[in-house]
């Protein structure tokens, strides 16, 4: 079938090397004899902003547009009108099946799927939103195989690492003798360390999403209720309250308010520090001195990174001040 001599149109350097290359020495033959429905997927896909790659044909010959280089990487331009088992043979038993199932009809779809492909610099592990269509031709024959590819690597290691500074976040509070926590606006808990257990007799994990009322009773909630709407206004204070604790009675408590305050000014929430006192003075002078050095430094620590800092920057091994 009669092709024109600029087919596909646009499609940036895949495009070029489309127009370029002698397919008459590929498995696909000439373009000349490649039907409709594949030369109608190419044009879409090597004009698409998203990557995008044709598997096509029995062998799963490799067309894609230029979004799809990066995934590539090294392979690039050779995997262009390349079986996928030659390009990439790493994923090939990964990917066979799937390519198989989908030459029968069938949508297959993956959502941040670890990959590892052997780069010339080592393995790489790329997390891929994968979405495998069958492309008909005539008569409803499955010529071939689109994949639509959605790179995650960048979120996924963002999250990775935000889970590993959370966790150490836990690990560094729980161990501080002191009550911390993070109330939002609608006072809420949104996080809670270890000593809550301690004076509550609950568990951190259960106060999240719970109300400050139903953690600490009516009566505290009533003489703190004006302090953390004070901290939620973005003021930075101290003051003392008489807290129920698991042993009986109350304990009075020097309470600091520090404001999570957003670059655009606005407070979404407050940190809240609390350590018993007697008397107005520490019961064990001694830990009221490296308390209060915690709650400096937790004080700097949010002020910079908000609540889920990382501890790298802002803590160390030792309560006795910042690293």
């Amino acid at each position: 079938m009669p092709v024109e001599k600029e087919w596909p149109r646009g499609g940036g350097e895949c495009g070029e090397l489309i127009r370029a290359k002698d397919w008459s020495s590929n498995l696909l033959g000439p373009i000349e004899g490649w039907s409709l429905a594949m030369r109608a997927t190419i044009s879409n896909i090597v004009n698409s902003p998203v990557a995008k790659v044709l598997m096509w044909g029995p062998h799963h010959i490799m067309i894609y547009n230029d979004a799809y280089r990066d995934i590539a990487g090294d392979r690039h331009p050779m995997a262009l009108g390349t079986p996928v088992a030659a390009a990439f043979p790493e994923v090939w038993e990964w990917n066979r099946p799937i390519l198989e199932t989908a030459m029968l009809g069938n949508v297959v779809s993956h959502r941040d799927q670890p990959i590892v492909f052997n780069r010339v610099h080592g393995p790489t592990t790329l997390f891929l939103d994968l979405f495998y269509t069958p492309v008909y031709g005539a008569g409803g024959h499955v010529g071939g195989v689109m994949c639509t590819i959605v790179d995650n690597s960048a979120r996924v290691s963002a999250e990775t690492r935000l889970a590993a500074r959370e966790a150490e976040l836990r690990r560094v509070t729980d161990a501080v003798p002191m009550l911390i926590a993070y109330v939002d606006r609608a006072h809420v808990y949104r996080f809670a360390n270890a000593t809550y257990r301690d004076w509550f007799g609950m568990e951190p994990e259960t106060m999240i999403g719970r109300h400050v009322r139903d953690v600490i009773g009516e009566a505290a909630y009533a003489d703190r209720r004006e302090s953390i709407d004070r901290g939620l206004a973005g003021e930075t204070f101290m003051s003392e309250s008489d807290l129920p604790h698991i042993a009986g009675g109350v304990r009075r408590t020097e309470i600091r308010y520090v404001p999570h305050i957003e670059p655009d000014g606005s407070v979404p929430g407050v940190h809240i520090l609390g350590v018993e006192v007697e008397g107005g003075h520490s019961a064990k002078p001694h830990l009221r001195s490296a308390t209060a050095a915690s709650a400096a430094r937790w004080t700097r620590c949010m002020a910079c990174c908000g609540p889920t800092a990382p501890m790298g920057g802002c803590w160390g091994s030792s309560m006795a001040g910042p690293v």
